[in-house]
């Protein structure tokens, strides 16, 4: 498309054209006649006489939404490595310090060297349960495996073993199952865990039990900071200990029993 450059051609492409004669555009959302969106990019070019002068200008229409959906998918998949980036510094912390304290025991103790080592055999055996499951996080998405029906006292019972825990206890008052990713479920309790002792204390109490259409997870510690609040799901984000956590709306493996 080609048109003058003079002020009084009709449509007002000259006041439309970049000032100072310069190579301008910009991209658009626009709808076609059938209703269907797309990218629309405008590309706008002066022509110059023998003197230099502009004498038109020409533009270029180009439909670019399929460069559009290939950069949305580009951020999307930058957003999942910095994911799995943030998992891999943030939840292997809790199954290594497990790991290396239950071989120092191990290397200072006379007995027990079996237990021990037992014990760092399982952490190391969640790292690399960890390490799959980002991977997989990072290559393919949000989603990683097929909810199943987990026995929420169990899944919490494993996320407690793997993280050192000092003289901190457990209360678990629940036997229900929920329909859930199972290792992404222990990561949970895993995390809740380690935050509670590191910022409640070490003699601080998780308690795990029923709502009426989820669970909860709390601690006694002394609370959450307002300014952690609102970030606390963050991937990689700690929270501060006296945190109840409530995860509702979730498909339920059974009916709880009576009394709990």
């Amino acid at each position: 498309m080609s048109v003058p450059a003079g002020p009084r051609h009709r449509g007002g492409a000259r006041r439309r054209a970049p000032a100072g004669g310069r190579r301008g555009g910009a991209d658009q959302r626009r709808a076609g006649k059938d209703g269907t969106e797309f990218w629309n990019r405008v590309s706008v070019a002066p022509l110059r006489d023998a003197d230099g002068r502009v004498t038109e200008w020409v533009g270029f229409h180009e439909d670019i939404t399929a460069f559009k959906e290939r950069e949305a998918a580009l951020e999307r998949q930058n957003e999942r490595l910095d994911a799995f980036a943030s998992i891999v510094s943030h939840d292997l912390r809790n199954p290594l310090n497990v790991a290396q304290g239950r071989v120092d025991l191990a290397q200072t103790t006379a007995e027990g060297d079996a237990e021990h080592l037992a014990a760092a055999a399982d952490a190391l055996d969640r790292i690399e349960s960890i390490v799959e499951h980002a991977l997989t996080l990072a290559r393919e998405g949000e989603t990683v495996g097929d909810p199943e029906a987990v026995p929420l006292a169990a899944v919490a019972a494993d996320g407690w073993e793997t993280v050192d825990t000092a003289a901190a206890e457990l209360a678990i008052d629940t036997d229900r199952e929920v329909l859930a990713d199972p290792d992404r479920l222990r990561n949970l309790f895993e995390n809740l865990v380690r935050n509670a002792v590191d910022h409640g204390g070490p003699n601080v109490t998780i308690r795990v039990g029923d709502l009426e259409d989820g669970f909860y997870a709390d601690d006694d510690g002394p609370g959450i900071p307002e300014e952690v609040a609102d970030v606390l799901f963050e991937p990689g984000q700690s929270s501060v200990g006296g945190a109840r956590f409530e995860i509702r709306g979730i498909e339920l493996g059974h009916p709880p029993m009576a009394g709990t």
